[in-house]
């Protein structure tokens, strides 16, 4: 079940020459390399995705965080794009409820102001037990770009040259215990496409799950 759901542009879409990347990243040269270990450090996703399998196992119900500044072609709708297709996603896995990024957003207005806004820690935890809300969902795109190749095709007439261009978006996920600001899952993942920044952006969401999904199959088993 959703609610108060903050979509951007992206639908539903199907997933032509996507090419979801390994976790670890391979990146294309050493500058890529040196920038994702500072961002695994700061960004506390370094080992293992999941932090808290107890706590995985109990929860029910997931509110995502509203959205904030994220990278991507949609410009200032990127974020509520991001939110809007990590809700879909979550969603999917048919196993918690889910509360929208909207509905966060009006829960905090009604809720006043506090230092630190809606990431004060006191005002989480009073808004989830409002809620009855078990974990924050926070997502962020956290690389964006694309590059262009020249291509040549061969006809019985002649030779034509035309552009290939190549998206890349990599997102961030994490889970955090409202209670105690505890983080339960954390997991980076990017993944590219030759169709488009939408069909990118889905693909890297669905892998940031992956590692989620699996415990949640062997949790039925």
């Amino acid at each position: 079940m959703t609610k108060g759901v903050e979509t951007g542009n992206v639908a539903a879409m199907k997933l032509p020459n996507v090419q979801v990347l390994p976790s670890r990243w391979a990146p294309t040269n050493a500058t890529r390399l040196l920038a994702l270990g500072a961002l695994l450090l700061l960004g506390g996703c370094a080992g293992r995705p999941i932090y808290d399998e107890a706590a995985l196992s109990r929860a029910k119900r997931i509110a995502i965080m509203p959205a904030s500044d994220a990278l991507g072609r949609d410009g200032g709708n990127a974020g509520p794009t991001q939110t809007g297709v990590l809700l879909g996603e979550i969603a999917q896995l048919q196993v918690f409820d889910v509360e929208g990024p909207g509905q966060m957003r009006k829960a905090f207005q009604q809720a006043g102001s506090m230092p630190g806004g809606m990431w004060s820690r006191e005002l989480q935890a009073r808004i989830a037990d409002t809620l009855k809300i078990h974990l924050l969902a926070v997502g962020d795109v956290t690389d964006y770009r694309f590059w262009k190749k020249w291509k040549k095709a061969d006809w019985v007439v002649g030779q034509t040259r035309y552009t290939e261009t190549t998206w890349l978006v990599a997102v961030r996920l994490r889970l955090i215990s409202p209670e105690d600001g505890r983080l339960v899952y954390c997991h980076q993942a990017e993944a590219e496409s030759k169709e488009g920044y939408g069909p990118a952006l889905l693909a890297a969401n669905r892998a940031v799950l992956e590692p989620l999904r699996k415990f949640l199959e062997a949790q039925k088993k």
